[in-house]
């Protein structure tokens, strides 16, 4: 292991430690910072960088507990005066979500060290954007790679919990057709707007539109146009037009119940009718806004349920003249009766999160169809883009859709097996490696480069399975997810879905999890992939496997080995068979759909998928 000599010799120039045994390298964070306020300052920089190398291979930074516990670190010059954590976590107050720059004061580590380090404790499912204040200006963190844009202070770092669970349209898939944008900047066109045509787009036919308020940022940071072409190309969406309107520079005027918006908007639908094969009907248009935004969604759906009954709003800042709803919640007037809301906050949102409950309380007891979401997170841009999905599917999810997770075709991309599977398709689940699990999507290794799981997952679906694949919560326990996976099968088997036509492939971590669900079932027919899985401690779990096993492995891929020894203790292999590959990738031969691999997988499943076993009757002829 690269830099576990050069560690070992600084641990031993500073002496034993209690809590970190001296040739066993790192074990936890605390005993790491033990050791970097005991060593010698001239020591303390190489020890940092040789932790943070190794916690990076088991989840990265900020480090993670289990128990919702979070440790962030800061390593400068030794020359700073404070460093200070920030984030959407802590505001100015319960009345601004604008956060508080003072933020919390980090401990150095050593007197006179660089290091500095600060503990919180987040719910299992936030998703928080974070940053740090050193001497006063703002700095992200560079330990973290994953960088967002905020919407509120600008680029921040992402802290995303075990139990967050990330909406997959919300990234670009390369397989998926995208729709045409079209810019609208004429000279009655002040401000600006955008029109999305779907793919496929036939003037033939009819098409609901969504509108948003801010539309550029629902174009460039929420990215509005992929979430509609990945959800109408995956069926969980009918095909629609969108038109996202920006804002001008005086915004909030725009925004604040303000009948010049009204007008406008207006002018804007009248083009779009008059210009675009759209339905027509108030209840073919949805109106979505976030912040303030969300504030002009209300007022649109008050004043002109005649143009509008879809109203979604994401986060909405009620600021402004309370004697405009007054009328409505004194009960001297009502909204129309028609009017459809979805609706959302954070709960570290101040006052935003407790009007949100207010209004959702309030649509509901006048009887307005309404759906409320409430996360554990802040006034984000990116809570915005994960919850886009679920506000677009409520209001767009027509009956002749394909929903995932309700019918699931060939070729499809899904998180859970469908209620009511296809008896005749072929089902692959594929399970990631950790890096994955522990960056999320587009995780990146410093030797390996990046890890393409959507490519790999397309592949599959390309070659017409229907695959069932999630990104793993942060943290997750090995024995506790293949118990999670078997459970899943046992729902296809149970819906009359044939063993044979069920294959799990598992690489590195996924691979260590794929032979513990071989090990929890024990029909013959099922098919298992594991690869780069078999190191020395993998063996020393024992056999127990079932199924139809292969396995693949990389001559170059240090630490690993044939997974034979596992063949020779098996519970009730039907047959196995191990492919070794000598591709000079290292454990990266998995990071990417290498045919070498992949090919193999796709023809074996495919012909056992294919195979019926004899019957007895059979068999004597």
């Amino acid at each position: 292991m690269p830099g576990v000599l050069p560690l070992i010799l600084l641990l031993l120039a500073a002496g034993p430690s209690p809590s970190s045994p001296i040739g066993d390298g790192f074990t936890t964070i605390e005993s790491f910072l033990a050791d970097y306020a005991r060593v010698d300052a001239g020591a303390r920089d190489a020890l940092a960088r040789s932790y943070f190398e190794w916690q990076r291979g088991r989840g990265g930074f900020p480090v993670v507990h289990p128990d919702g516990s979070v440790i962030f670190l800061y390593l400068g010059s030794g020359a700073e005066r404070e460093v200070r954590l920030i984030g959407d976590f802590r505001t100015r107050g319960f009345n601004d979500v604008y956060w508080d720059e003072a933020g919390e004061a980090m401990s150095r580590v050593a007197p006179d060290g660089g290091l500095f380090v600060e503990r919180r404790r987040f719910e299992n499912d936030a998703r928080l954007d974070y940053a740090f204040n050193v001497d006063g200006e703002h700095r992200l963190d560079p330990l973290n790679p994953a960088v967002v844009d905020s919407g509120i202070i600008g680029k921040a770092c992402e802290l995303v919990m075990p139990g967050y669970r990330r909406s997959p349209a919300a990234t670009r898939r390369q397989d998926v057709p995208g729709g045409t944008l079209r810019v609208v900047d004429e000279g009655w066109a002040k401000p600006k707007f955008t029109i999305y045509l779907p793919a496929g787009y036939d003037a033939s036919n009819r098409y609901p539109v969504v509108y948003t308020a801010d539309g550029s940022a629902w174009i460039d940071i929420i990215g509005l146009p992929v979430i509609l072409d990945n959800l109408i190309a995956d069926g969980a969406i009918a095909p629609v037009i969108a038109v996202m309107i920006d804002a001008p520079e005086d915004r909030s005027r725009w925004y604040y119940y303000n009948p010049d918006y009204l007008a406008y908007l207006e002018k804007v639908v009248a083009y779009v009718d008059g210009r675009y094969s759209t339905k027509t009907g108030p209840g073919d248009r949805l109106h979505v806004g976030s912040s303030s935004g969300g504030r002009a969604s209300l007022y649109v759906g008050i004043e002109r349920p005649g143009l509008f009954r879809n109203l979604a709003m994401l986060s909405p800042s009620l600021t402004g003249p309370i004697h405009y709803l007054e009328p409505y919640f004194g009960g001297t007037r009502r909204p129309d009766a028609r009017l459809k809301i979805w609706l959302s906050a954070g709960t570290y949102e101040g006052y935003i999160y407790k009007d949100a409950e207010t209004l959702e309380s309030y649509f509901k007891k006048v009887g307005l169809k309404t759906k409320a979401v409430y996360t554990h997170e802040g006034h984000s841009f990116g809570a915005w883009r994960n919850l886009t999905a679920d506000m677009l599917s409520y209001f767009l999810t027509r009956a002749s859709a394909r929903a995932p997770g309700l019918l699931a075709a060939a070729g499809t991309i899904i998180a859970h097996p469908p209620p009511k599977p296809d008896p005749g398709a072929l089902y692959l689940f594929y399970l990631h490696g950790r890096i994955v699990q522990e960056q999320g999507r587009g995780a990146v290794s410093p030797k390996y480069g990046t890890y393409e799981y959507d490519a790999i997952v397309r592949r599959f679906a390309d070659a017409g399975f229907v695959v069932i694949s999630e990104i793993r919560p942060r943290g997750s326990d090995v024995k506790a997810y293949a118990e999670y996976v078997a459970n899943r099968i046992g729902r296809l088997l149970d819906a009359g879905v044939p063993a044979r036509r069920i294959t799990v492939v598992g690489a590195s971590m996924g691979g260590i999890i794929t032979m513990q669900v071989s090990n929890r079932r024990s029909e013959r027919d099922l098919g298992y992939v594991i690869m780069g899985c078999c190191d020395r401690d993998t063996l020393k779990l024992g056999g127990g496997l079932h199924g139809d096993v292969l396995s693949i492995y990389e001559v170059s891929d240090e630490g690993e080995q044939s997974c034979a020894p596992q063949f020779t203790r098996a519970g009730a292999l039907t047959r196995h068979a191990e492919i070794r590959l000598d591709t000079r990738l290292g454990h990266g031969f998995l990071f990417r759909p290498l045919p070498e691999w992949i090919d193999p997988i796709i023809n074996r499943a495919r012909e056992r998928g294919e195979w019926r076993r004899p019957a007895p009757e059979e068999k004597d002829k």
